[in-house]
């Protein structure tokens, strides 16, 4: 979060609308992830 702030970046609260966002944490998550349509 620190370098994101030098940045000029900030966070996001997606918890209103979960289906916005999705974790990825293994390769093999985003493969399947990259696989949908």
């Amino acid at each position: 979060m620190i370098f994101m702030r030098q940045v000029g970046g900030h966070a996001v609260d997606f918890s209103d609308c979960k289906e916005a966002f999705v974790n990825v944490n293994t390769p093999e998550e985003l493969a399947q992830w990259q696989k949908r349509p």
